[in-house]
């Protein structure tokens, strides 16, 4: 589909919102649920016939939701007492870490290695993996591959284990910072059902309560 619309902007610096619906859209859904649709969009801004700038991203249509599990007793269960569902279907998830790039463990990782260890994971019948707190956020590729191939992630969107951080703000800036560019250059993969920050941060920090604080702000 096309869309095309237009505005007259003046000098400076603005943010322009454009709603766009896509009727009857074809869902993406983890590799054992269903087929991965990917939708591709290219928006493009002119001045006339004058190309001044274009963005390609590719993306999935899913929706994502967390139910407590049934039998569920408040204050008494607490463990994993919840599920997620993706377009209203049970996600079973059989999941485990991402241990860290593979550069670290493998040297010189290329992206087809990549393509071959998610594929690795889906043949053990895996439908999900965990990018943990102290695991840097992964390379593009990683995430692409994971779209195509139906695996879902829970990412950690903060690069930290432990807790014993700085608790200046300048220093917290920085932190926040850092998990609102994972936050805005990971959204559109249909692939994430959980984002969060903070990986064992209250088992590793020398006050728990600045931990909390940290972890909910």
């Amino acid at each position: 589909m096309r869309f095309d619309f237009k505005r007259t902007i003046a000098q400076g610096t603005h943010k322009v919102s454009q709603n766009v619906y896509i009727k009857d859209p074809k869902l993406w859904w983890p590799w054992d649920l269903g087929d991965q649709n990917l939708y591709q969009s290219k928006i493009s801004i002119k001045d006339g016939k004058i190309n001044q700038d274009v963005k390609e991203t590719t993306f999935g249509i899913r929706e994502v939701t967390s139910k407590w599990n049934p039998g569920f007793k408040k204050d008494v269960d607490v463990t994993f007492p919840r599920s997620t569902y993706i377009n209203g279907k049970f996600h079973f998830i059989r999941s485990a870490c991402w241990g860290g790039p593979p550069n670290i463990f493998v040297g010189r990782t290329e992206m087809s290695d990549y393509r071959e260890l998610i594929r690795l994971a889906k043949e053990m019948n895996m439908n999900n993996i965990r990018v943990f707190g102290w695991h840097p956020p992964e390379v593009p590729e990683f995430y692409q591959y994971c779209d195509e191939m139906g695996m879902t992630v829970w990412q950690d969107m903060i690069s930290l284990g432990t807790g014993n951080i700085p608790s200046d703000e300048k220093n917290l800036a920085e932190i926040f910072n850092e998990g609102v560019k994972v936050v805005i250059d990971r959204r559109n993969h249909p692939l994430l059902i959980m984002m969060e920050g903070g990986e064992e941060m209250m088992f590793r920090t020398r006050d728990p309560k600045f931990g909390r604080d940290f972890l909910e702000r």
